[in-house]
């Protein structure tokens, strides 16, 4: 499903984010 794939993307994005921001 888009949704789930989209909602994974975004989870992955967001972890990335937080490493980048330690």
């Amino acid at each position: 499903m888009v949704a789930r794939l989209t909602a994974f993307l975004v989870c992955l994005v967001f972890s990335l984010a937080t490493l980048v921001q330690r």
